[in-house]
């Protein structure tokens, strides 16, 4: 049985639950595709799970701080001008932002109020542990192509 080790190409699906235990996530129609040691996992504790594992393995697992941990309540919700996020912005949104000295950090945009955007600065699930059920369904050595392929696919989006 072939192992997940640096350059494979491992094919798996996921279902990632809140920890209250609802269904946050589901690959079952289309599973995820990483190369191991070349690419991360969103979160990038879930490859390091799955390091080691076989062909085959199905388990379950829960990641603490799987998105990072929380922010203090006063930094993490933040209010912008409308014009200063660009573009369309509707509540839910998810985009990054490059915050000086804190760096690119994911951010949520919690409410709208006229010209102002409320938003939530950090993963919405950080600071929580994240339980996942995982199904390793294909390792296999990475080829040229599949590295093109995936680096084609991550730039689309």
């Amino acid at each position: 049985m072939k192992t997940v080790s640096n350059g494979t190409f491992v094919r798996f699906h996921f279902k990632m639950y809140s920890p209250e235990g609802d269904l946050l996530a589901d690959t079952e129609q289309s599973p995820a595709v990483y190369i191991h040691g070349m690419m991360q996992t969103d979160p990038e504790g879930l490859g390091l799970y799955l390091e080691g594992k076989k062909e085959g393995f199905v388990g379950s697992m829960t990641l603490e701080n799987a998105f990072g941990p929380a922010m203090p309540h006063e930094e993490a919700i933040t209010v912008f001008p409308k014009e200063q996020l660009g573009g369309k912005v509707e509540k839910g949104m998810m985009f990054a932002a490059n915050i000086p000295g804190k760096g690119e950090i994911p951010m949520t945009v919690m409410d709208i109020r006229g010209d102002d955007v409320m938003v939530l600065m950090g993963h919405p699930l950080a600071g929580m542990n994240i339980p996942f059920d995982v199904e390793i369904i294909e390792v296999r050595p990475s080829t040229e192509a599949d590295i093109q392929q995936l680096q084609e696919q991550f730039q689309e989006n």
